[in-house]
């Protein structure tokens, strides 16, 4: 597959010499979103582009896809560096991309990060960080724009079922270290959970500010720097999205 992944990054960089070559306006749009977890890869990565089309590791079929135009899949894995899976698009389209990670091993951290290019080839590259298990899947959203000067837009998307498995991935990684902590932090999340049930929004806000102030009161105590960051974006998103 590496090699596919360098055959579809020469194919782009040819294309784009031929376009400068002939006179005609080049498009150096492009996505590069990739994942890596560590010494071993314990993560896979699936994109699906605003059209619906997949490419990486789609767990629905068990399988590799590459349904996306101009796209490639691959694997990096070379000697002093964590190995890290990918994926690239070559002039994608303007939409919301959705991106998941998938846990395909045992819990561990991980880190994903997009390099992003408009069309007149100024990049963007945020990244992340995250926690997850086997079987855990983390949903991000891309909102691109090819067009020069637009800033893409990135996000996870969380509900309270993920800050809950969060925080038991944190406790099981050690970024939480007080059973107590824990089960006060998952009962607070049970009874926001109950009010968003109930379209009792005001109430479900009152109760995830709750939960905010103890991790806010836990951080540096009981509850480590990764995980205090992870936390507290996740209960943000699920305010603002009530």
């Amino acid at each position: 597959m590496l090699k596919k992944m360098i055959s579809f990054l020469v194919f782009i960089l040819i294309s784009v010499t031929c376009n400068y070559s002939f006179g005609k306006v080049r498009n150096l749009s492009s996505m590069e979103i990739s994942t890596h977890s560590g010494d071993s890869l314990q993560v896979e990565l699936l994109i699906i582009d605003p059209q619906g089309n997949k490419t990486g590791f789609d767990p629905s079929v068990n399988a590799i896809v590459e349904q996306i135009p101009n796209s490639g899949w691959g694997v990096d894995d070379f000697p002093g560096i964590p190995p890290t899976r990918f994926v690239g698009i070559g002039e994608p389209k303007g939409g919301i991309y959705k991106v998941e990670i998938i846990g395909i091993n045992r819990t561990t951290t991980y880190t994903f990060g997009i390099r992003m290019a408009d069309s007149t080839g100024n990049f963007h590259q945020p990244v992340f960080n995250g926690i997850t298990s086997l079987g855990i899947i983390s949903i991000y959203t891309i909102t691109y724009d090819p067009t020069p000067g637009i800033t893409p837009k990135v996000e996870r998307v969380v509900t309270t079922e993920d800050l809950k498995n969060d925080i038991n991935i944190a406790f099981d990684l050690g970024l939480i270290d007080n059973a107590g902590i824990k089960q006060s932090l998952l009962a607070k999340l049970d009874v926001a959970e109950n009010s968003i049930k109930r379209g009792q929004k005001q109430a479900a806000i009152n109760q995830l500010n709750a939960f905010i102030n103890e991790v806010n009161a836990q951080k540096g105590k009981h509850i480590k720097d990764e995980a205090f960051k992870i936390f507290l974006e996740d209960a943000q998103y699920i305010m603002e999205h009530l």
